[in-house]
This record gives C-alpha cells, sequence and structure tokens, in this order.
C-alpha cells in the first residue's frame, strides 16, 4: 500500500520556510537598495526625494541578488530548527523519507526560481531602466532644471549660463541623444586656476550630446556606456572676447566637451524579448545607431558617384542643389576617377573630345523657368566631402570648374566674361542616393560595405567605418548572450541554494546555526561570483565564458547532491 505524503508536515515546514524567507528578502533588499543609493546621493546627483524614490525603485532590482542568498539563509535555519528539535529524526521514525522531507525546499526552490526568471526578463529592466533615469534623468533634464533654478551650469572648463532653457526631441539624423536650447546665453572658458580663457554671449545657443567624437567629427573607438560623451555648444550671431581681451564676432562657433556617459542605452534595460529583437535590430543601441551612419557616410564617398556616373552615362546629365535651394544641372558624358591614390577627385568627361563641360545654375527667384547663370569649363571635378557638423553629418559635393567662362541667360542673355577657378560647394545629388544608404540597417549595410572595406585598404576611412561597426555588432551579441544566461543562473541558483541550505542544515544539525550556515553561504557566494565573472567573461569573449558562468551552479548543485548522498546513506 502506498503511503500518503506527509502533507501536514509540508505545510508546517513550508509556513516556516516561507515566513523566514519573506523577512531575510525583505532585510536584505532594504540594505541593499539602500547601499545603491549612496553613491549617487554622496555625489548631490539626488536630492532627498529622488533619493527615496531611487531606493523604492531599486527594491526589485535588488532581488536579484538578494533572492538567492535569502533561500539559502531562510532554508538553513528552518530545516536546522527541525533537525534540532527532533522533528526531523521523528518524521523519519516514522518512515518519511529524507528525499520527502525535501519536498518544502524543492517547491519553493521552483517557485522563487520561477519567479526570479519573470523577474529578470520582464520586471527589473523596467526598475533599472527608472533608477537610472531618477540618478542621470537626462542631459536635457539636468541642463533645463540647473538654469530655470538661475543656477550656471558647470561642464568641465565650460561655465554655462542662461535665462532660459528648453529640451527639444533631438533630429534623429544628427544621431544626438539630447538637444537643449539655451535663450540669452553666456558661457566663459576658465583654465586649472580658473582664470578666465575667453568669453561669449549670444541670443540663443544649441546644446547637444553625442557619442564620443573626435575634433573631425567622426566617432572614437570607444562604445557608449565604456567612455565620455561629447556635449557639443553652437552659438549663433554671438559677441566674445578673447584671450587678448579683442572683440570677436561668431556664429556657427561649436565648443565639444567631454562629459561622463548618462548610460542611457544598455542592452541590461531590455526585458527577454526585447534582447531577443536586438540582435536583428541592432539600431536600437544609439552607439550602434551612430557608427551605422558612420559607414554609411564613408560608402557614399564610394557609392554616390558611382550612381552619378550611372546618371551620366544613362542620360548626359546630373542635379544637384545647394543649401538655398538652387539647382545646378551638369552636362557631361561621364565621371572617371583618374587617380586612384586620390579616391576623392572624380573627374568629369566633356560630351564630346575636346569640348567643354557645361554647367546650368537655376535660382528660385528667376523670373524665368530657364537657368539664370550658365558656365562652360575645360575641365572639371566633383569631389565628395563628408562635413565636419557634428551636429548634422553629412555628405555634399564640391565642383570645381577651371579655365571657366560665364554668361547670363535671361533677357538680353549677356556675357558674364571669363571667370578662372569657379567653385561651389555642399551641392546635393537630386535624387540623393545617400537617403537609401542612411536609411539601410546596420547589419545589411555592413554586408553591403564588406567588399569595397575591404578592397580600399586596412586604413582607409571606409575600412575604419566598416570595422568599427562590425565590432560593435558582435560585442551587442555577446553582450545580449551574456545577459540572457546570467539572468537564468541567478534565477536556477535560487533553487540550488534552497535544496543546498536545506542538506547541509540536516548534516550539520548538531552545529551552531551560524557555522551551519556558513557552509552554506560561502558556496553560494562562490556560484554568484562566478556567475559575474563568466556574464563579463562572455561579453569580452564569447560563448567560451559560459562555461565558468554555470561553474559556480553546477558546482553547487555538485556540492548539494554529494552531501545529500551522504544523509540518504545513513
Amino acid at each position: 500500500m502506498m503511503r500518503r505524503p506527509p502533507r501536514i508536515l509540508w505545510l508546517h515546514t513550508l509556513a516556516a520556510l516561507w515566513r523566514l524567507l519573506a523577512l531575510t528578502t525583505a532585510v536584505l533588499v532594504t540594505v541593499l537598495a539602500f547601499a545603491a543609493s549612496i553613491r549617487p546621493v554622496a555625489g548631490g546627483e539626488l536630492s532627498p526625494v529622488d533619493a527615496l524614490r531611487f531606493i523604492a525603485l531599486a527594491l526589485i532590482p535588488m532581488s536579484a541578488y538578494a533572492l538567492p542568498f535569502a533561500c539559502a539563509f531562510a532554508s538553513t535555519l528552518t530545516y536546522h530548527r527541525l533537525a534540532t528539535d527532533l522533528e526531523l529524526t521523528a518524521a523519519q521514525a516514522s518512515g518519511i523519507s529524507l528525499r520527502a522531507l525535501l519536498v518544502p525546499a524543492a517547491i519553493t526552490g521552483l517557485l522563487v526560481s520561477g519567479s526570479l526568471a519573470v523577474l529578470n526578463e520582464a520586471v527589473i529592466p523596467r526598475y533599472l531602466r527608472g533608477m537610472q533615469e531618477v540618478v542621470k534623468a537626462d542631459f536635457a533634464r539636468l541642463i533645463t532644471n540647473a538654469i530655470q533654478r538661475g543656477r550656471s551650469v558647470e561642464l568641465n572648463d565650460l561655465i554655462v549660463a542662461a535665462d532660459s532653457a528648453q529640451a527639444l526631441t533631438p533630429d534623429p539624423a544628427s544621431g544626438a541623444v539630447d538637444h537643449v536650447v539655451l535663450l540669452k546665453m553666456v558661457a566663459v572658458r576658465v583654465d586649472k586656476q580658473g582664470r578666465v580663457k575667453d568669453e561669449i554671449s549670444a541670443t540663443r545657443a544649441d546644446v547637444w550630446m553625442f557619442p564620443e567624437v573626435r575634433a573631425d567629427g567622426t566617432l572614437s573607438g570607444r562604445r557608449r556606456g565604456d567612455g565620455d560623451m561629447a556635449l557639443v555648444l553652437r552659438v549663433d550671431d554671438a559677441v566674445g572676447l578673447d584671450q587678448g581681451s579683442n572683440l570677436v564676432l561668431t556664429s556657427g562657433q561649436e565648443w565639444a566637451v567631454m562629459m561622463p556617459s548618462t548610460l542611457k542605452d544598455d542592452p541590461k534595460f531590455l526585458t527577454f524579448g526585447e534582447l531577443r529583437r536586438l540582435g536583428d535590430d541592432p539600431d536600437q543601441m544609439n552607439w550602434i545607431d551612430a557608427r551605422r551612419r558612420e559607414l554609411a557616410l564613408a560608402l557614399g564617398r564610394l557609392a554616390a558617384p558611382r550612381e552619378l556616373r550611372r546618371r551620366l552615362d544613362a542620360t548626359g546629365s546630373i542635379t544637384l542643389t545647394d543649401g538655398a535651394g538652387n539647382r545646378v544641372v551638369v552636362r557631361a558624358s561621364g565621371l572617371a576617377q583618374l587617380d586612384p591614390a586620390t579616391p576623392d577627385d572624380w573627374t568629369l568627361i566633356p560630351s564630346a573630345p575636346g569640348g567643354a563641360i557645361e554647367v546650368d545654375l537655376h535660382r528660385p527667384g528667376s523670373p524665368r523657368a530657364g537657368a539664370t547663370t550658365a558656365w562652360s569649363a575645360r575641365s572639371a571635378r566633383l569631389v565628395p566631402r563628408i562635413s565636419t557638423d557634428t551636429v548634422r553629418r553629412d555628405l555634399a559635393f564640391q565642383l570645381e570648374l577651371d579655365d571657366a567662362s560665364a554668361r547670363a541667360v535671361g533677357g538680353a542673355a549677356s556675357p558674364v566674361g571669363a571667370q578662372g577657378r569657379v567653385v561651389r560647394a555642399g551641392l546635393t545629388p537630386q535624387p540623393d542616393p545617400m537617403i537609401d544608404l542612411l536609411a539601410e540597417p546596420s547589419l545589411a549595410l555592413a554586408l553591403r560595405a564588406r567588399a569595397d572595406a575591404e578592397a580600399s585598404g586596412a586604413g582607409s576611412p571606409l575600412r575604419k567605418a566598416h570595422d568599427s561597426l562590425v565590432k560593435e555588432i558582435r560585442a551587442l551579441d555577446r553582450e545580449v548572450l551574456s545577459k540572457q544566461h546570467e539572468r537564468m543562473a541567478l534565477a536556477a541558483s535560487c533553487f540550488v541554494m534552497v535544496l543546498t541550505g536545506g542538506v547541509t542544515a540536516v548534516r550539520l544539525s548538531r552545529s551552531q546555526p551560524l557555522t551551519v550556515y556558513l557552509w552554506t553561504f560561502f558556496p553560494a557566494l562562490l556560484a554568484i561570483i562566478t556567475i559575474a565573472g563568466g556574464q563579463n567573461m562572455t561579453h569580452a569573449s564569447g560563448p567560451i565564458g559560459l562555461a565558468l558562468l554555470w561553474s559556480g551552479v553546477l558546482a553547487l548543485a555538485a556540492y548539494t547532491l554529494a552531501v545529500y548522498s551522504i544523509l540518504a546513506r545513513h
């Protein structure tokens, strides 16, 4: 006859175990949440109200680290009390096996492990994002709050004050993550001793935050969240004083200041479903998207002239526009790259041998539909140039005409005469081939650019941009893999630690509770350390780090099984 399961004993054990588990978890998460708030509070990043909000938000994320130890502690003390009170001895004397006595621990482990898995994958990432928003909020809010309170803002060696500030949504095409407009702005740059180096005032200034950039506007090698961010301040129609106290009038001047990263984009803020989608759409991370734009621009330096050559071969003319809306029509038979050593130098080929390159300029305000100015040049070049404008980097062409003569078209069509060399910069083809390149996703763009990147050589801008994007995508894939396994390992450790605490308590029932818990605590601590170390190793080196990540959990399970085997034999 099958023996009935000891339901009363199970309920009694579960009640004691869950009561102690709830108490231990509450204490641990509160302590950990408070500890997490110490640094931002000490650094002045949190007001008292924000500190309370931060601690409240941190309670849920801290449970990921508190629950494994709480499970081990609660299970150890519960089963140690049952053993020292001889309740387990009485139960075994009545025929209840050790395996049956550990059922409450197994049930608790399964429930806690499943709950933590759900928290890790769906809930905790949102709370982590909330914590980040409270601490750093965003750059725009930090600036606007300071200005609205009448305070100046110190940005490294740049001190900025303004009458008002307004946070705007940055242009997606710019790659910026924050944008603030300052009205009636005054900025002062100081040296290390606090002496004023130069100052400037303007009725309006725009401030953007970018992933780190170099002086030429290109991205550095650092990824978002690993280093600094570039804060770019641009003033228009400004008046200032230089170091010699000379009056300076300027427009479009930029200052770039390196600031600590605000960590706005990070896979740890993503749920399980979002992490899975991230593999197919890495452009969700702004530091990936910024490198995608860099590759699109670098590829455009080759692809755009090729497209213009195709149009000339097909129609004999191309149309370009400048920033003022003027339309430039170039008539030639083709476009050739005569010198491979200068890849940005494309020469226009006349329609007839020995003929001239014909260029017509159409102005929007012209009373006639025809060209208002026409040039004839013995030679002409189209040079693709990537702007060094940090705020909006784009690709435009510079048209260079040599030995050019011009005539006005319309009215009497009077000749203007020889102008020698004519240069018109900032010309965009119509339709613009860069539109499709800039809209192409990272994975497709990297595949499309691979052949040209390999052919361009190791030191070329295209090769650097391609390799940088591919490197970051691979690093992101490794980080996603490490985060997914870290979350699963933490959840699995809860199940193992409950059983570890139970069997260790029974095995060492004659020892003091603290001694018994230490025999559980240190193996559990080792498991958590290997999970964290394995996550970092997987992020850096790939799947090989998973062996370390899971080794602690597996070793703890082996330790638990060994202790259980000893108990089962006796």
